[in-house]
């Protein structure tokens, strides 16, 4: 069953005090949540949701990583999409042409509260003006080496598996246990997944 805006909103309300997520929530409540558009009823379970606003005094350090996970999920999700203008540069010297890509955030959306999937505004260095001439000063070579990307942490491979419909939110987590029991791979800190040689 899908639950109501109004019940959400009213469950939402709840943490609009909070001193870490507070002003985002009165923001949310003024303007309007945003209804989630992605998602299916498995007939599993409704999403765990906070019903009461709390501190870290009150719950521990622990306890808070828990409630502040739940909570900040729950209020993204009726959070608005981040939004950015993506900007691409091509010019070209000489006969060789050269691209340079960046992005401004325009509203960062549901990322205001989830911090870790936060955008930062990566535009070029120089303010270009389509089809202007440039004069290129010192031109330099760089060699570099490429580096692998970093280990998947639990959320990132969970995200994974419900883009592309492996399993269902009751038995993922049995999945990842099963790798971990297997010892296919070792959780380090972050929640990275190590695989093991």
């Amino acid at each position: 069953a899908v639950v109501s805006t109004q019940s959400t909103g009213g469950t939402l309300a709840t943490q609009r005090g909070n001193s870490h997520w507070g002003e985002h929530v009165r923001e949310l409540l003024s303007t309007g949540i945003t209804s989630p558009r992605k998602g299916s009823d498995h007939g599993d379970h409704p999403p765990i949701t906070p019903m009461r606003s709390a501190s870290e005094a009150e719950l521990g350090s622990e306890g808070w990583k828990i409630f502040s996970l739940v909570t900040e999920n729950f209020i993204a999700s009726l959070s608005p999409d981040c939004t950015y203008e993506k900007v691409d540069v091509t010019f070209t010297i000489g006969e060789e042409e050269f691209t340079c890509t960046g992005s401004k955030v325009i509203d960062p959306g549901f990322t205001a509260v989830l911090h870790w999937q936060k955008m930062e505004d990566s535009l070029p260095p120089v303010q270009f003006v389509k089809g202007a001439r440039y004069r290129t000063r010192e031109p330099r070579l760089t060699q570099k080496a490429t580096s692998p990307p970093g280990y998947l942490t639990e959320s990132e491979l969970i995200t994974l598996m419900e883009k592309h419909g492996i399993g269902t939110d009751a038995s993922i987590p049995v999945h990842i246990n099963n790798i971990c029991v297997r010892n296919f791979v070792t959780i380090a800190s972050g929640r990275r997944l190590i695989p093991n040689t």
